[in-house]
């Protein structure tokens, strides 16, 4: 029986690349889950008007975001717009429901001082029409009559501007998100301060256009004295601080506070004093010379206690430069709602994750008061002005939740196959399923732990590793080595240690460090790409508890086992036929972006691929992308056909199907993606299958998202959040692509995020059912640890591969504009080894 939507279906071309759904889903317990997410009441009037908006100063310099946002009001506020009611985008452009009637398209305007003693500053303004364009295009795609292109994105971009306009306006607003709030926020361990607020954008949905409504967190740089900012970002008690900081604290220091707005206070008000911070200067107050108005050589405290009578208690401190001038930290104070661009400390993230970590109720009634006291949907004249309306109830979706997944050790020792319906299973009375031998080993004590201590953990170690199914012939000798001494002789003196059979390589240093810091990086870069040396870091505070010891073994165990080529557990038979039945490859691809103040630093991207019929043994590969930030996977090809060879050279043939999950692509990429990323594994395929390629099926993989899902009755859920398993592929998502949302894994913490997979092309032509299935048990192979994930394991691993290559990486220049960056290659023995977890 042909459905509705298939007849739809039939009626359109689907551009290229994007797979039609192939139905809707049916297996599981359905149940049913409110999401985040509110329908659009009243659709909007379907004409609209763009204008280039481009604002410069009298000397021509371009102007920022905040003073164009300034300016557009001031040109409101004169009238100058008539009757109209435009909104601006926070960037170039200008919409209106109305064609703007402006006297010329070109004029100067004055602007007043933002303080007292300022000047008024005069901006040259130009508002020219653009294009006049219609809210159809959105109507027709929701109704499958087109499909999603650059018509249909900018009509969602207008929407999204009317949306947000009146709350960025009345807000303090830090990239998509608002925080209206100053109570929910909270001093980070390192100095940031982190605020709770609220976001939201439009999103298209079944029938209908929804606004997606979500809680987000800001990190932003707390208002105050400088010098009292300058001790939380240090981590130093504010007086320890006269004595002055090292050049590192001082590099530490500008970097948070580099652009930053201040205010001098040393100045009456009859004297500019706000200023934008340059930089930090290399010698103190104290030390830093100049001529003063007498022609006298003098230092900054020594000119500030002359002419303003102050004497500076932090005259050891460097001073803020601006400009030409050089002012004390302490006669300076950071104004509020600024980003915070400093580096967040291990202790801070650990911070930020209890301040942010909800339950899905709690999360769901701040949503529901953002929805009421902050966006206020119905008092909004700017969404009256196109004749938008939003219905302030969350919507209710279908959801489904899939079958459990059977999970399989060592039948060899009598071990029966696990249904695991949690998210989680209890290997305590488990054996690990492939289980290696371990002769070469050692262990590197970095930690300052006494030797005796460090043999006891090497045996409690080793006799829980060999109940638990591996063959560790000898115990570790270990090496006390000093953690600032040189890394490498010291992992050199721990492999000559290691190898008790001189006949065999060095199989393992297992490495206990007092605490991860840039010792990390060291100790995997110098093992992995110059010594060939498999590592395990663990902290030293871990091997000192009693309780939950064994526990802590068994996952130190289980990623040294997948290290040496184990495996430790899979699906049971017959749970994976896709990939079992016909040689199959599933891969994982990622690409990793440097932080916003590391922007010189290249992308790095990575591929990994399974390379047995469980899906459990997989090689990986990565390489660094040429083109700063670029999104793609620029040595894709040559990284596949790697991988093929080393497939081909384990099973003794090529895969005959290939599943592709990608990950880290937003909805703005996906167009290129597909032109680039697909059309090179294509052609990958074309030199060693010739003319009968393997069917692909490639899919992205979203985590990057605000959609959020509670169930409506509490007996179908798991503490408050959604079962692991659960799926929904109706209600919110597009209705003529094959995408959905799922649920793998369980929450304890907070409020669980689905991750969203969509399929852009698929050769295999699976069933929605099939494929979702699929997905679900391939977030069960996760081989350091017992539990699923949120993301299918290749995706995560690919992910895992991109942070070690991270640490592969080295910056050969004394700044970000001059030098380069290499990054080491992995060395030839390890080089398809799961030596990355």
């Amino acid at each position: 029986m042909t459905t509705h939507l298939e007849k739809q279906l039939e009626k359109i071309t689907v551009k290229e690349g994007v797979a039609p759904r192939p139905g809707i889903g049916n297996l599981g317990q359905k149940v049913n889950l409110r999401a985040n997410h509110l329908k659009i009441s009243k659709f909007p009037n379907l004409k609209l008007y763009l204008y280039n908006y481009n604002v410069t100063s009298s000397s021509g310099r371009t102007i920022g975001k905040k003073v164009r946002w300034k300016v557009f009001e001031e040109i409101k506020k004169q009238k100058k717009f008539g009757k109209s009611l435009p909104i601006f985008n926070w960037n170039d452009m200008i919409y209106s429901s109305t064609k703007l009637f402006l006297e010329q398209d070109e004029f100067e305007l004055p602007l007043p001082p933002s303080e007292p003693a300022g000047k008024i500053t005069t901006f040259k303004i130009k508002i020219k029409f653009k294009e006049e364009f219609s809210l159809q295009h959105i109507k027709d795609f929701m109704e499958s009559k087109q499909a999603w292109n650059k018509n249909v994105q900018t009509c969602m971009n207008a929407l999204n501007a009317y949306l947000n306009y009146k709350v960025r306006t009345n807000y303090v607003s830090l990239g998509r998100g608002i925080y209206a709030s100053n109570n929910n926020r909270v001093i980070l361990s390192g100095g940031a301060e982190l605020r709770q607020g609220h976001c939201q954008s439009l999103r298209v949905g079944w029938n209908d256009l929804t606004v997606n409504v979500d809680v987000c967190s800001g990190i932003f740089c707390p208002p105050g004295n400088v010098v009292d900012i300058a001790a939380g970002i240090l981590n130093r008690r504010k007086d320890d601080l006269r004595r002055g900081i090292d050049d590192r604290d001082r590099r530490m220091l500008a970097k948070a506070l580099k652009t930053l707005r201040i205010r001098v206070l040393h100045r009456g008000d009859n004297k500019r004093s706000i200023y934008s911070i340059d930089d930090l200067s290399k010698d103190s107050a104290d030390n830093i010379k100049f001529r003063d108005e007498e022609e006298r050589e003098t230092s900054v405290t020594q000119f500030f206690a002359k002419k303003y009578g102050m004497r500076l208690a932090f005259g050891s401190l460097p001073c803020i430069k601006v400009s030409k001038n050089c002012f004390p930290l302490e006669v300076c104070e950071i104004l509020p709602d600024q980003p915070f661009k400093g580096d967040i400390t291990d202790n801070g993230r650990a911070d930020m994750i209890k301040f942010t970590c909800v339950k899905p109720r709690e999360r769901f009634q701040s949503i529901r008061d953002a929805i009421h006291n902050v966006f206020r949907y119905g008092q909004d004249e700017n969404l009256r002005s196109i004749n938008m309306g939003v219905d302030t109830e969350m919507i209710v979706v279908e959801g489904r939740v899939l079958p459990p997944v059977s999970i399989s050790f060592n039948k060899d020792r009598g071990q029966q196959n696990q249904k695991v319906d949690t998210g989680r299973w209890n290997f305590v009375s488990q054996v690990i399923q492939d289980g290696k031998k371990l002769t070469n080993w050692s262990i590197l004590a970095l930690s300052g732990d006494h030797q005796n201590a460090i043999a006891q953990f090497g045996r409690q170690l080793t006799e829980t590793l060999n109940k638990k199914g591996m063959n560790i012939v000898n115990q570790p000798a270990v090496v006390i080595f000093n953690q600032h001494g040189d890394i490498k002789r010291g992992l050199t003196q721990a492999a000559e240690r290691a190898r008790m059979n001189k006949d065999e390589p060095v199989q393992l240093v297992l490495v206990v460090m007092r605490e991860r810091s840039r010792l990390y990086s060291d100790i995997k870069r110098i093992a992995e790409t110059e010594l060939s040396i498999r590592t395990q870091c663990v902290l030293n505070k871990n091997i000192r508890k009693p309780k939950g010891f064994e526990q802590f073994c068994v996952n130190v165990g289980l990623k040294i086992n997948a290290k040496l080529g184990g495996r430790n557990y899979s699906l049971s038979t017959g749970q994976i036929d896709f990939v079992s039945s016909v040689p199959t490859m599933i891969f994982g691809a990622d690409v990793y972006h440097s932080g916003v103040h590391e922007q010189h630093m290249p992308s790095i991207a990575s591929v990994c691929a399974s390379m047995d019929a469980a899906a459990t043994i997989y090689s990986g590969r990565y390489s660094m992308n040429k083109e700063p930030r670029n999104e793609t996977i620029e040595e894709l090809d040559l990284m596949v056909i790697d991988l093929l060879k080393a497939f081909r050279a384990k099973n003794g043939r090529l895969p005959q199907r290939i599943l592709f999950y990608r990950d880290g692509v937003s909805e703005g990429q996906f167009r290129k993606v597909m032109e680039v990323e697909v059309d090179m594994l294509r052609k990958a395929f074309k030199g060693g299958y010739g003319d009968n390629p393997p069917k692909l099926t490639f899919i992205i993989v979203q985590k990057r998202h605000h959609t959020r899902f509670e169930p409506t009755n509490q007996r179908d859920s798991d503490r408050g959040n959604c079962r692991p398993g659960t799926v929904v592929d109706t209600g919110i998502v597009v209705k003529q692509e094959f995408d959905f949302f799922l649920q793998s894994h369980a929450s304890l913490l907070g409020t669980g995020r689905p991750t969203h997979y969509r399929v852009l092309v698929d050769d295999n032509k699976f069933k929605a059912d099939d494929f979702q299935s699929l997905t679900n048990k391939l977030c069960y192979l996760n081989a350091r640890c017992t539990s699923s994930i949120s993301i299918v394991t290749p995706a995560y691993y690919a992910h895992l591969i991109c942070n070690r290559a991270r640490h592969y990486t080295v910056w050969q220049g004394e700044s970000s504009s001059e030098g380069s960056a290499t990054c080491a290659s992995v060395s030839k023995p390890l080089t398809n080894l799961m030596y990355f977890l």
